[in-house]
């Protein structure tokens, strides 16, 4: 390659103009001519022209890419070098070019009706490019240019770096090209991959760094997979893309790093759930972040990131000043990783909701994300269930949410907490003022826990959603909590399924429904409850005027339970949905609920599944509601209605157009 001569088209690229110029224009309505015709009408006359031209059309008179002699010999000329590089071709036709005179371009449109031509003809090149510049224009590239020359360009950056150099100050330009014209097989220098891009061309700056020495692009990934990088191309405009269920590897990070995170300005959320991205996929990701614009959501959830994967992670949030929800559950973390986080929280100032369910974080661990939430500003939703977290982690846990003013969901079911660990977050509870959701379901919390958590509730002014579930609360844990409702005056959703709660319980719990004044759903699925615990509950229903959904599913209600049930139903007026599925109600009982059903006006859904409904319930049910104009949904499947029964269904739905049965 004569390195020398060729040189200088492609580091030329500071000869630009920096401001916008007219468009190129007039040289559409030339006539093709032979080349030696359009280079003779050039003024001034170009130094030795017909010797070059003469080698130009010698060279090609068996031209490929369907050109004509003269379209390749056009080309091939633009690549000659004259001994003196300001008599070249190419010198004089971009100085012409890049000139604000568009008149001084007038003599050069025959011969650039012939080149354009020529380039059109050849295919679009949709590929990485690179050009160069000795010296530093960062500072010049900032949003979007246009380059008014004829562009040179090479395939890899080490071809670029010896036209540039190695050392000293010098730019390069990475280019995502989509137009770009490959010329080998008309250039003079045909062992050189010569890549041109049109004059005029639109470039856009996606990124840019720089060093010490050096300002450049990042160069891409050298590792391939089609099937990726086409999913990518095909959803290049989009704000959301789906990457989950892919089988993806750490390799693959690096494409979506480089593409996605780097070098997009369209996607906000990118899901890659469920692949087998590790540590090193995660490192791209991280890197990539830190440049990112416009990323608001990760998901990477059901992967195998570990600690080291979380340490990328966490310094990438430190620079990142998008993302506002990261998903990482399932992820092999323990409390290392999330000592890296926890560091991370304390500084992001843009992390709304960050997911860490099902991974190994202990009390250490929640030591560190405690720390981390003490000080972050902005996270609202933190998921930590299903970890093995116990008291100690719950303290210090309890001790962040009283300095903290931004967090108001916090899961943390399934974890070892304990009574204990309960008491801490009640002295918590009692001085914060943020947080309106707390799951604290399948924690092995007792009735001592249970009491501690209670009177946190009467002196709490925010908490709306409270889950104790799947614990081992009484009938003494529920006697407290009854009382608790009598006194709070935020809490709308009460969730104590799974427990161990009998009549004396309901009959506190009903208490508290008679005095509440904001709870809207209560459920009480798999406990104890019975037909005298359900009468307690019923009259309270007749009095309590907030309540909308019920549900006692599983808790051993017989007839006697539904016709206490029944009997609320005729006086209620805010309760629209009731399940009673999986118990032991009855023809005698449904018939009880039928009444009740008759006279009440707000009730929409009644489930009654899995009971021991016949035939004669159903007549019940058919004749009663069909004058019902409220009941929207009535579900008696899994019963032991037969085939008299389904008649008398089968007329209530003719009869009632607004309710749907199922049986």
């Amino acid at each position: 390659m004569s390195q020398g001569k060729i040189i200088n088209r492609f580091i030329d690229a500071d000869k630009e103009p920096t401001k916008t110029l007219t468009p190129i224009e007039g040289y559409e309505k030339k006539d093709l001519v032979p080349v030696e015709n359009a280079m003779a009408e050039i003024e001034p006359p170009i130094h030795n022209l017909r010797t070059m031209v003469w080698t130009a059309k010698r060279n090609s008179r068996n031209p490929s890419d369907g050109l004509t002699s003269d379209e390749s010999a056009s080309i091939h000329l633009y690549t000659l070098e004259w001994p003196e590089i300001h008599q070249s071709v190419y010198t004089l036709l971009n100085e012409k070019l890049r000139s604000e005179k568009r008149s001084e371009l007038q003599s050069w449109y025959s011969y650039l009706k012939l080149f354009l031509t020529a380039l059109y003809k050849l295919p679009s090149l949709k590929k990485t490019i690179w050009r160069g510049i000795r010296g530093n224009v960062f500072d010049l590239y900032q949003e979007d240019f246009i380059w008014w020359g004829i562009s040179s360009c090479t395939e890899t950056m080490k071809v670029m770096e010896k036209f540039v150099g190695r050392s000293g100050i010098r730019t390069l330009f990475m280019i995502e090209c989509i137009n770009g014209k490959a010329i080998k097989s008309h250039s003079f220098y045909k062992d050189e991959n010569e890549i041109l891009l049109m004059p005029g061309t639109y470039l856009r700056v996606i990124d840019k760094w720089k060093s010490k020495t050096t300002t450049l692009l990042p160069s891409p990934p050298a590792y391939k997979n089609r099937a990726l990088q086409q999913m990518i191309d095909e959803n290049n405009n989009n704000s959301v893309l789906y990457l989950s269920n892919e089988q993806l590897i750490d390799d693959d990070m690096e494409i979506v790093s480089y593409y996605l995170l780097r070098n997009n300005r369209t996607l906000t959320t990118l899901y890659l759930e469920n692949n087998q991205i590790g540590d090193k996929g995660v490192q791209y990701l991280a890197e990539g972040l830190q440049k990112n614009k416009t990323l608001i959501t990760l998901d990477l959830e059901n992967n195998q990131i570990g600690d080291a994967g979380a340490q990328y992670l966490g310094k990438g949030l430190l620079r990142n000043a998008t993302l506002i929800t990261l998903d990482l559950e399932n992820n092999q973390i323990g409390d290392e990783g999330a000592q890296y986080l926890g560091e991370s929280l304390q500084k992001n100032s843009t992390l709304i909701t960050l997911d860490l369910s099902n991974n190994q974080i202990g009390d250490q661990g929640a030591q560190y994300l405690a720390e981390g939430i003490q000080r972050n500003t902005t996270l609202t939703t933190l998921y930590l269930y299903n970890n093995q977290i116990g008291d100690k982690g719950a303290q210090y846990l309890g001790a962040a949410l009283q300095q903290n003013i931004t967090l108001t969901t916090l899961f943390l079911y399934s974890n070892q907490i304990g009574d204990q660990g309960a008491q801490y977050l009640a002295e918590a509870l009692q001085k914060n003022t943020r947080l309106t959701t707390l799951n604290l379901s399948d924690n092995k919390i007792t009735d001592r826990g249970a009491v501690y958590l209670s009177e946190s509730l009467q002196k709490n002014t925010t908490l709306t959603t409270f889950n104790l579930s799947d614990n081992q609360i009484r009938d003494k844990g529920a006697q407290y909590l009854g009382e608790s409702l009598q006194k709070n005056t935020t809490l709308t959703e009460l969730y104590l399924d799974n427990n161990e709660i009998g009549y004396k319980g309901a009959q506190n719990l009903g208490e508290g429904l008679q005095k509440t004044t904001t709870l809207t759903r209560l459920y009480l699925y798999n406990n104890k409850i019975g037909d005298r615990g359900v009468q307690h509950l019923g009259e309270s229903l007749q009095k309590n005027t907030t309540l909308t959904t019920l549900d006692l599913r599983k808790n051993q209600i017989g007839d006697k339970g539904a016709q206490h049930l029944g009997e609320a139903l005729k006086r209620n007026t805010t309760l629209t949905t009731l399940n009673l599925s999986d118990n032991e109600i009855g023809d005698r009982g449904t018939q009880f609920l039928g009444d009740g059903l008759q006279k009440n006006m707000i009730l929409t859904t009644l489930d009654l599944r899995k009971n021991q409904i016949g035939d004669k319930g159903a007549q019940y049910l058919g004749e009663e509601l069909q004058q019902n104009i409220t009941l929207t949904t009535l579900d008696i499947s899994k019963n032991i209605i037969a085939e008299r029964g389904a008649q008398y269904l089968e007329k209530l739905k003719k009869k009632n157009k607004t309710l749907n049965v199922f049986w």
